[in-house]
Formats: C-alpha cells, sequence, structure tokens
C-alpha cells in the first residue's frame, strides 16, 4: 500500500511567504483591498499557511459586515499555529465584535497564557465580562490589567 503525503512543496512557502510579506506591507500602509489580496493569494499557494489566514482576518477585522469571515480565519490561523499569540488576541477582538463574549474571554485568555506582553488581553476580558453581565469578574480581570500595566512600567524604569 503507498500512501501519499501532502506537503506544500519549498517553491509554494516561499511563495506564499513572499505574497504574506507584501500584504504586511500593503496592510502597514493602509491600503487593504491589495493586503487582502495578497493575503487570500498567500493562503490560495498554501491553505495550511497559518500567516495568511491571520492576515485575512485583520483586514476583515476592519471592515464592516466582514467580522464572521474574521473570526473564521483567525480561528483557521490558531488551529493551524496553537502558539501564535497574537492569533489568538485578535481572535478574541472580532468575537468581541460579534458580541460571542465567552468564546472572546477564552481566546483572550489563550493570547495571554502564550505572551503576557499582550496585556490588553486582560482589559479585553474584563470588557467582555462587563458586557455579559457578570461585573465580579469584569473588576477581577481590570485589576489584574492595572497590576500588569504597573509591573510592565516598573520594568521599564
Amino acid at each position: 500500500m503507498l500512501f501519499i503525503i501532502s506537503t506544500p512543496l519549498y517553491s509554494e512557502i516561499k511563495n506564499s511567504t513572499k505574497f504574506y510579506n507584501e500584504g504586511v506591507t500593503a496592510f502597514k500602509s493602509g491600503e487593504m483591498d491589495k493586503a487582502l489580496e495578497l493575503f487570500i493569494e498567500a493562503a490560495q499557494i498554501n491553505s495550511n499557511y497559518s500567516l495568511a489566514h491571520y492576515g485575512i482576518g485583520r483586514v476583515y477585522l476592519l471592515q464592516e459586515n466582514k467580522t464572521a469571515d474574521a473570526v473564521l480565519h483567525l480561528k483557521k490561523a490558531v488551529e493551524l499555529d496553537s502558539r501564535f499569540a497574537k492569533g489568538y488576541f485578535y481572535l478574541g477582538m472580532a468575537q468581541l465584535l460579534a458580541g460571542k463574549y465567552n468564546d472572546s474571554i477564552t481566546s483572550f485568555k489563550n493570547a495571554y497564557e502564550r505572551d503576557v506582553s499582550l496585556q490588553e488581553s486582560l482589559y479585553n476580558i474584563s470588557r467582555a465580562y462587563e458586557l455579559s453581565g457578570d461585573k465580579v469578574s469584569s473588576l477581577t480581570y481590570y485589576r489584574r490589567y492595572i497590576r500588569a500595566k504597573e509591573k510592565k512600567d516598573d520594568e521599564i524604569f
């Protein structure tokens, strides 16, 4: 019996990375339509490229009526790379905007567990709890956010 393992070719990885990097440049310069095209091209070349889905999700997050699409692609990004803290952070943002407060809390917690420099995750957890009506948890996470910010300011000095 012959098993064929489907893995992207080196040239596919190289091309998808090229399109992703060009997409990042376009994104940073405010050319969202161009960035989206480039991220989509990167994902078409390699559908398992986490950063391509992350880029698509980031663009959709900034577009009106595209929150569900942002959630879809950002979920794909973190499914492909479960260590991707910023992927979880922006997934949490998209879920928060979509009114999926419990999902956003989970995503923000995942982001903060993976990268404690993403202190805004704590603030957003507080906000999600507040919006869901849990004032006690909201206050708890807001206090954690304030302590984390104070600690970071102390480390800088």
